[in-house]
């Protein structure tokens, strides 16, 4: 596919675990401009239920927050996620601790990479209390081929790129494609991370 021409998207996805509420926040850009609202929806879902199958089955996906970034900022919308809860039955680990995906774009330095917390981690997935083991490792890989193999810049989804926005590229007011990187890889770190806690908007 050709480079993803359209308008950036900030997608916020949320999930609640032990009475916490935990978000990822991804950056997604249109791949043409011609994708209606209701393909972006659809586009989105297909992330939280790839993440689901690495989680324990007591989180559940609370609501997916699209917001358009460029040409201007609109308002955003929430989607009902398709995927309920987390997929794994299986006893978990603390609700801070988290599985930590490295996001991509082949250049050094810290605007052009950030990363993603996956909380409600199986027991299952480590042979000791601070790294997966085979299976865990397997499970992610799994999780980070399927992201890139759907919204990298060969994906199979024909209506959003992955990637990331850094304001210092691009701004923030306005937003501008200046900002906007495609990822070019996802990489599973092995040894768990903390969940970062932040104050209610606080963030792009």
């Amino acid at each position: 596919m050709a480079p993803s021409t359209g308008q950036i998207y900030q997608v916020t996805y949320q999930q609640t675990l032990a009475g916490q509420t935990i978000e990822n926040v991804i950056h997604f850009r249109e791949r043409t401009g011609s994708s209606t609202p209701a393909q972006i929806d659809t586009s989105v879902q297909a992330f939280m239920t790839a993440m689901s199958q690495t989680q324990t089955t007591d989180l559940v996906n609370t609501a997916i927050i699209v917001k358009q970034m460029t040409p201007v900022p609109f308002d955003e919308r929430i989607v009902i996620p398709t995927t309920a809860s987390g997929q794994q039955s299986s006893a978990r680990f603390p609700s801070t601790i988290a599985v930590v995906l490295t996001k991509r774009t082949g250049v050094a330095g810290k605007t052009h990479r950030g990363r993603i917390y996956v909380a409600a981690v199986p027991t299952v997935f480590a042979t000791s209390p601070d790294r997966l083991n085979t299976s865990g490792g397997t499970a992610f890989g799994t999780f980070a081929s399927s992201v890139m193999n759907t919204y990298g810049e060969l994906g199979s989804d024909t209506h959003l790129q992955i990637g990331v926005y850094s304001r210092v590229l691009g701004g923030s007011s306005p937003f501008t494609v200046a900002g906007w990187q495609a990822l070019t890889s996802l990489d599973t770190q092995l040894i768990f991370g903390n969940q970062r806690r932040r104050r209610i908007g606080v963030g792009i």
